[in-house]
């Protein structure tokens, strides 16, 4: 969100359609953000009103946050600022709504699934329910940097050529935009906070380019691109590095010798990942669903295959075909690294 906010005060409006199950919280989340700059922003609520903002030219206005229950508002306003930014300046729109929506998108747009799993947010009510001792000074400093950007030239890339992947038009327009926001943040806090950093820093170093790419892989993405959540994926990894790949590894289940030496249960995958007991089911069952690990229901008692019920024990095993790296069909794990530039 911090970098579509920047790239709206760019004018290089890089669009957000979020899709969560508590939208709720994500907007407290959007308007902390937003609000680094109130002076900036614009909350609409029907096309007329949007289309008079733009009349005005977006006059000051960097960032337009939509009201999630109007989906045909976000897709007229991602078209009226999908335009060329050298005959103006555009702001970013930004859509918080509910997860089973539909919204059409246009431009450069990241579309982003907000999933509930451990993610550090057990402090949120506190964070987000008063202000913090340190919270004024932060937030100047943010403020100031956002202020800036107004009129900061662009950073050039000199690797661009070498960027070459099989995107779509809008979606290498948001590698771009991203890829300039963050140079960009990285330029003008070093010039804020009197740090040099050479001759080049005033351009994008591989380094952006890196966490761009990063970024975009791990990124929570709806369901057309991404069958697995990056979360899920890393559990993946870990649990076969633990399990399936581990020489030392070895259980297995009477009765169901097919299962070969390398079963494990949802309790063992937990202790394994750290994960709570309720977030490795769900990346179990994501897992199981798209064919990367199959599961046995045995009765304590008989030890044999069942139908799942309570009270029988789940185990687990990776399925023979599948070793990592496991993908998530995320279309920017396209996007080359720099060693593969030298290849080019």
């Amino acid at each position: 969100m911090f970098l579509s906010r920047v790239s709206g005060a760019l004018g290089l409006p890089l669009n957000l359609a979020i899709f969560s199950s508590d939208p709720s919280a994500k907007n407290i989340i959007a308007d902390r953000i937003a609000n680094l700059v109130p002076e900036s922003v614009d909350r609409v609520e029907t096309i007329s009103r949007f289309r008079a903002i733009a009349e005005s030219k977006f006059s000051n206005t960097e960032l337009v946050i939509a009201r999630s229950l109007h989906d045909e508002l976000f897709r007229y306003a991602c078209e009226i600022t999908t335009r060329d930014p050298h005959s103006a300046s555009f702001p970013s729109i930004w859509i918080v709504t509910d997860e089973r929506s539909i919204v059409t998108i246009l431009g450069p747009t990241l579309e982003l699934m907000s999933m509930q799993t451990d993610r550090s947010l057990s402090g949120f009510g506190h964070h987000f329910s008063e202000r913090e001792s340190n919270y004024e000074l932060e937030f100047e400093k943010i403020r100031r940097l956002l202020l800036t950007l107004k009129s900061f030239k662009f950073p050039q890339c000199s690797f661009q050529r070498n960027i070459r992947a099989p995107l779509k038009t809008y979606q290498m327009l948001v590698v771009n935009k991203l890829m300039i926001a963050i140079a960009t943040v990285r330029i003008v806090w070093n010039i804020q906070n009197l740090l040099h950093q050479g001759d080049d820093q005033y351009q994008i170093s591989l380094s952006d380019y890196m966490l761009t790419r990063d970024l975009l892989i791990n990124l929570p993405l709806p369901q057309q691109y991404s069958n697995l959540s990056p979360q899920s994926l890393e559990t993946a990894e870990v649990l076969y590095e633990q399990f399936e790949a581990n020489v030392e590894y070895q259980k297995s289940i009477p009765d169901n010798s097919d299962l070969g030496r390398k079963v494990f249960t949802r309790q063992a995958a937990a202790d394994s990942t750290g994960l709570s007991y309720n977030t490795i089911k769900s990346h179990l069952s994501c897992l199981e669903q798209n064919g990367i690990i199959e599961s046995r229901v045995v009765s304590a008692s008989k030890r044999h295959s069942l139908n799942r019920g309570q009270g029988r024990q789940i185990y687990f095993i990776f399925q023979k075909s599948r070793a990592p790296p496991f993908t998530n069909n995320n279309p920017f794990s396209l996007l080359p690294t720099p060693d593969e530039f030298a290849k080019d």
